[in-house]
C-alpha cells in the first residue's frame, strides 16, 4: 500500500471523544463483577506515630469470606463516593476560581510579554526559560489546560521571534508535562492521590524533586535544539507554510507594559507556592487548606489589581465552571 493511501486510509477513520464519566462507570461495574470472582483478604495495619495514617503489616496478608456488591450497591456508590469525597472535590472548585481571578487581572500575559521584550537579541533562551516557567507552575500548581489560554499569544510571539507554532507547543506542554512527571505539590494528582492512599501528604518529594530536574533538562534540550534549528533554517519546520497564513501575527513592540501592579500580583500568586510548600512540610496542610490559600491568593490578587467585586466574582465563578466544563482537551480520544 502507498504512502498516500495510507494517508487517505487513516484521514477516513474517525475520532470519537469518549467521556471520562463513562470510563470510570465501566471501571466500577467491572469491579463490582470481580468481588464475585476474585478472592478476598485483608492486611493488618498499625497506626503511624504523630499522624493520622495507618501503615500495612509486610507479610500480614489473610483470606476473608467473600463479601460480593449488590448490585444497587453499585449505584449506591456513587453518592457515596461523591460524599466522601466533598472536600476533595470543592477544594479544587475554589482553586480553579481562584486561579482564574489571577489569570483575569492580566498579571500572567503581561509578565510573559515583559519576558519576551527582554529577550530580544537572545531569542533562543526563550524556549529554555519558558520551559522552566510552565514547568515549575505545573510542579507545584498543577496547572495543565490553565494553559490553554496562553497558547494563542506564545505562539504569535514564537512565530515574531523567527520559531515556528511546533516550539509554541513544545516550550508549554512540554514544560508542564514534565511539571506533572515530577510533580511536587501537585494537588490534582499527588495530593489526591496520597490523600486516597493513606499516605502523608506530598511524602517522597525529595524523590520527586530529582525527577522534576531530570524531566525538566531533558525538555529544555530538546526544545533548545528544536527552536534552533527552526530559526537557522525556517523550511525545516513542518509548519512553516501554515504558519505563513496565520491572521494572528505578532508585532512585539504592541505588548503592553507591565505594571507595578501586575508585579505585585505575580509576587502574591508565586509567594501562594511558596506558602502552600512551607505549610505542607511542617504543619501537614492538605486540600482544605491550600484551597483556604489559593482563595486568599485570589482575593488579594484582585484587590492588587483592582478588579471591582462583581468582576472578581464572575471571574471566580467562571474559574468554578471551568472545573466541570468537559472540553475535548480533558477527553480522551480513540481511533475506530
Amino acid at each position: 500500500m502507498s504512502g498516500t493511501n495510507k494517508t487517505e486510509k487513516i484521514k477516513d477513520k474517525k475520532i470519537r471523544s469518549v467521556d471520562p464519566v463513562i470510563l470510570i462507570l465501566i471501571l466500577m461495574v467491572v469491579a463490582a463483577v470481580a468481588t464475585y470472582i476474585l478472592p478476598a483478604g485483608t492486611f493488618e495495619r498499625v497506626p503511624i506515630e504523630g499522624s493520622d495514617y495507618e501503615a500495612v503489616v509486610p507479610g500480614s496478608f489473610t483470606f476473608t469470606e467473600n463479601n460480593p456488591v449488590a448490585p444497587f450497591d453499585v449505584v449506591l456508590a456513587v453518592t457515596r463516593g461523591l460524599q466522601k469525597g466533598a472536600s476533595v472535590i470543592f477544594g479544587l472548585i475554589i482553586i480553579g476560581g481562584a486561579f482564574k481571578i489571577v489569570e483575569n487581572t492580566g498579571a500572567l500575559k503581561a509578565g510573559l510579554g515583559s519576558m519576551v521584550k527582554k529577550l530580544s537579541g537572545k531569542e533562543l533562551l526563550l524556549a529554555p526559560l519558558c520551559v522552566i516557567i510552565f514547568g515549575l507552575v505545573s510542579c507545584f500548581a498543577g496547572c495543565w489546560e490553565e494553559f490553554l489560554p496562553f497558547i494563542p499569544l506564545i505562539c504569535a510571539v514564537c512565530i515574531a521571534m523567527g520559531f515556528d507554532s511546533i516550539t509554541a507547543i513544545l516550550i508549554v506542554f512540554g514544560g508542564a508535562a514534565a511539571g506533572y512527571g515530577g510533580a511536587v505539590t501537585n494537588v490534582y494528582t499527588v495530593g489526591v492521590a496520597q490523600g486516597i492512599a493513606e499516605l502523608p501528604i506530598f511524602s517522597g518529594m525529595s524523590f520527586r524533586r530529582v525527577v522534576f530536574i531530570i524531566l525538566e533538562l531533558c525538555t529544555i534540550i530538546y526544545a533548545y535544539l528544536y527552536a534552533r534549528k527552526v530559526r537557522k533554517n525556517p523550511e525545516k519546520s513542518s509548519m512553516r507554510q501554515i504558519d505563513l497564513t496565520r491572521n494572528d501575527m505578532l508585532d512585539l513592540s504592541s505588548l503592553g507594559t507591565f505594571t507595578l501592579r501586575q508585579k505585585l500580583v505575580l509576587t502574591v500568586f508565586f509567594g501562594g507556592f511558596v506558602a502552600i510548600a512551607f505549610c505542607v512540610i511542617k504543619f501537614g496542610f492538605y486540600i482544605d487548606e491550600i484551597a483556604a490559600i489559593f482563595l486568599i491568593i485570589g482575593i488579594l490578587a484582585g484587590i492588587i489589581g483592582k478588579m471591582p467585586v462583581k468582576e472578581m466574582m464572575d471571574s471566580f465563578f467562571d474559574g468554578c465552571r471551568d472545573f466541570f466544563q468537559l472540553t475535548p482537551a480533558k477527553n480522551l480520544y480513540i481511533h475506530i
